[in-house]
Order: C-alpha cells, then structure tokens, then sequence
C-alpha cells in the first residue's frame, strides 16, 4: 500500500502566516518530493539566505548529516507503505547544519507530519540554533 500524497499547491499563505513570527526557524515539506515550499523570515537568517531561495530545494540539501539522510530516506520509505502501518516519522535530535554560506550551526532539529484537510501533506521542520549555547557551554 502506498502512502501518496497529493503535492501540496502554493496554498501556504495560512501555513506562513501562522510561522512568520516564530523565533526559531520553520518550513514546511512537501511529502511527496521532500522540497520546502514555504519557510519564515528566521529560517533565511538560520540558513544565511532570503526564505524565499530555500523553496523548492530538496531537504537534504538544506539539512544534509548523515542522520538527516536516514530519516527521509525512513520518510520516503513509509510514503511507500514499506513500513507498514506505524506512527508518522518524526525527529528531534541536535544537529551540525552547514548554512549556505559555508559556515555551520549547531542546532536542535524538529520535524514533524502535517496532515490538511484538502489531503495534502508535509514535513514542519522546527530548527533552533544553539551555537551561542554551545560555544558559551565549551
């Protein structure tokens, strides 16, 4: 059985007006291709870029560690109903993230399924920078 999601239409203007004053970078995944199609004001300050270069990349060329390769590989597996009928994948760990200016982050890593009413679906990735904690820390 497969898990197909429709691809999620530029229907984001709800999903970015409820994330544009988080503090913590967020974007929202499409489920289908794994490209972020909306992402607030805070992920192009976390990833050092405008949010609008990070729509349409690949998620893993936006968070791309060994870990974040297993889990949508997880991901993609599940939408092909490998994996049978568990829980929805999901993930909170830390993380190194290289920005796409070269320099990199230490930071904590949420993702988490969406599911909308028009049966789209998506990936939130929540993304906290912790290098100052980290650099006061060490």
């Amino acid at each position: 059985m497969s898990r197909r999601h429709p691809s999620l239409v530029l229907e984001t203007s709800w999903f970015n007006a409820v994330i544009e004053c988080f503090p913590d970078a967020v974007f929202l995944v499409n489920a289908q291709d794994f490209r972020v199609v909306c992402a607030n004001p805070s992920a192009g300050t976390i990833f050092a870029c405008e949010p609008m270069l990070l729509i349409g990349k690949h998620i893993q060329e936006i968070c791309s560690s060994i870990e974040d390769a297993a889990f949508w590989q997880e991901v993609a597996e599940w939408n092909m109903g490998l994996l049978g009928e568990g829980p929805e994948p999901s993930i909170d760990s830390e993380t190194t993230l290289q920005r796409l200016d070269g320099s990199t982050l230490h930071a904590v890593r949420r993702v988490r399924y969406l599911s909308f009413r028009t049966s789209q679906a998506g990936f939130m990735v929540i993304v906290h920078d912790r290098t100052h904690q980290r650099e006061f820390e060490g």
